[in-house]
């Protein structure tokens, strides 16, 4: 027969015992490092988020294939804090918004290159680059005039694209090919495409975009809205987008070019937006 005291002394004993080997569990969960990302947009100088200071959010090729999304616009809608004003869908000819800024307050970068309209600052999400090109996005909330100007008076956006983000020797080598296409009501369809060949030093990319819909007609007091020549007024909308790139090692140093065309009609309003852009030097291991 077991004495009541030694009962009571293995009882409490196992009382104390549970605290102890949680807070051991605790302990093993606190040890784990996890990996950081690095960030550029926050300081223009490669660094971990917890150097940085500010309220940044990266997402990573793997972030963006997880989500669903078919076009750039619609993966900023995802992040919190950016507001996207869409005129169209697909982005077209949309603005962006962030910390209660309008739209001439938001910076948008490509590969480090202002996107901005000098004259409008409208039409952020106009981009000559499909989503299939982007790699990576940086969002910055807050004031960054002082790093970029008084057009990121409520954060800067930084797209980058896959050859862009390159730098010293290349890996995955190969060819690569890719082909989609969505079709739905109002003859929407979203067709795309990229090829991608990375060889041990340089990596060369081509992709378009393709989407069109002849929308709804607009009605008020249940009659149709017309133009002056008695064509009706319309949701219609399309988008056309191409771009090319190259990325070369040459040894210290990358040379990288991008050139870009893209044309978007919404209504009976036409944009159109082309890129050049090449330059090189010594880039940060990303």
């Amino acid at each position: 027969m077991i004495h009541p005291r030694s009962l009571a002394a293995w009882a409490l004993l196992v009382v104390l015992a549970g605290p102890v080997r949680a807070q051991d569990t605790t302990d093993v969960a606190f040890r784990v490092q996890m990996p950081d990302s690095v960030v550029v947009t926050a300081s223009r100088v490669a660094s971990t988020v917890q150097q940085t200071g500010r309220r940044v959010t990266v997402y990573t090729q793997r972030d963006i294939q997880s989500l669903s999304v078919n076009t750039i616009d619609q993966l900023l809608n995802v992040a919190a804090g950016v507001d996207v004003q869409s005129r169209g869908g697909f982005g077209v000819q949309s603005d962006l918004r962030m910390r209660g800024s309008t739209f001439n307050g938001v910076l948008l970068l490509l590969d480090g290159a202002r996107i901005n309209d000098p004259m409008t600052g409208h039409f952020l999400m106009d981009l000559p680059v499909p989503l299939s090109e982007i790699a990576r996005i940086e969002v910055l909330r807050g004031p960054a005039t002082a790093l970029y100007g008084p057009d990121a008076l409520g954060g800067v956006v930084h797209l980058i694209t896959k050859t862009a983000l390159r730098s010293g020797q290349m890996v995955d080598t190969g060819l690569a090919a890719q082909i989609d296409g969505r079709y739905g009501e109002n003859d929407l369809y979203d067709a795309g495409g990229a090829v991608r060949h990375v060889g041990t030093t340089t990596a060369v990319s081509a992709a378009t975009a393709l989407q069109s819909s002849d929308g709804q007609v607009i009605r008020m007091g249940g009659q149709p809205v017309t133009y002056r020549d008695g064509d009706p007024v319309r949701t219609d909308f399309r988008r056309r987008v191409g771009t090319a790139a190259l990325a070369r090692n040459l040894g210290g140093a990358t040379l990288y070019a991008r050139v870009g065309a893209l044309s978007t009609r919404n209504g009976g309003s036409t944009t159109r937006c082309y890129l050049v852009r090449a330059g090189g030097g010594r880039r940060p291991r990303l």
